[in-house]
């Protein structure tokens, strides 16, 4: 089989992807008893809409299914950290969340990857439901404790190669991508976008001026190897976004054909 590890494939505006977000202003945190994460559903290179998350062919909105933590291989649930807040761009808005890791949620040095399920989708255009199991990592301390492993059991997962929190522009982001049960998926399209605008976490607001104008440096699609690997040199400093294509083992909901997606975010700094 033909090994795919640095194909690296643009694509046009026309199909900027729809991301679940995860966003922090700082991942690497020397000190301190609180941080915010903001979670929305967009464009991230475009910019716009903001998305209702998990809205059926019915129009109903299920939202999110689960958000937790993961912190020295300990599994805690955040529902009672999360504020459903109204988030907005220059011409839409709609339901976000807000995460709070704070207290005994965020005591201790060491990785924190927060994991956030939506309910699926209905993609129209696509005629299918699609769902993002997302994740970020953030660290207190500088101690490594989580990143590498696998967090997210019973879901497809995107798990570091290379720390996610301490990536430079220019730097290769290493990755694998795993099923539902933790198999290897090879040849598994990994969609890449740039989260263009600044991110205000006060106003819940998601726009202003762009990172990038030019496509090329801000999206990007590669294809994992036969060990399910891919890698990656971000030409820009800012959050990234991967979203393997189709990597998950759930295949139908709602009677319907069910894509599941793993997104993993990590922050580039020049």
């Amino acid at each position: 089989m033909k090994k795919f590890l640095f194909t690296v494939l643009f694509f046009s505006a026309a199909i900027y992807a729809h991301f679940e977000v995860l966003y922090t202003v700082k991942t690497e945190i020397e000190s301190g008893n609180e941080v915010k994460i903001s979670s929305f559903f967009t464009h991230p290179y475009d910019g716009e809409p903001i998305l209702k998350r998990g809205m059926d062919e019915n129009g109903n909105v299920l939202g999110v299914k689960e958000i937790f933590v993961v912190h020295k291989g300990k599994k805690t649930d955040l529902s009672s950290s999360v504020k459903a807040v109204q988030w907005a761009t220059k011409s839409s808005k709609a339901s976000g969340s807000e995460i709070v890791l704070s207290g005994n949620d965020f005591k201790s040095a060491g990785d924190y990857g927060v994991v956030i399920v939506p309910h699926p989708y209905w993609e129209e255009q696509e005629g299918l439901y699609i769902q993002q199991i997302t994740k970020l990592f953030v660290n207190k301390g500088g101690f490594d404790t989580d990143w590498q492993n696998r967090i997210a059991d019973g879901y497809t997962e995107i798990i570091p190669l290379s720390n996610p929190y301490n990536v430079t522009v220019g730097q290769i982001f290493r990755a694998k991508v795993v099923d539902n049960e933790g198999n290897l998926v090879p040849n598994s399209v990994v969609e890449i976008e740039l989260l263009n605008y600044p991110v205000n976490q006060a106003k819940y607001f998601y726009g202003g001026k762009t990172i990038t104008v030019n496509d090329k440096k801000g999206t990007n699609t590669v294809v994992t190897d036969d060990n399910g690997v891919f890698a990656f040199v971000p030409q820009a400093a800012g959050f990234w976004g991967f979203a393997a294509l189709s990597a998950g083992s759930d295949k139908e909901f709602n009677g319907k054909e069910l894509e599941q997606d793993p997104i993993i975010w990590i922050q580039v700094e020049d």
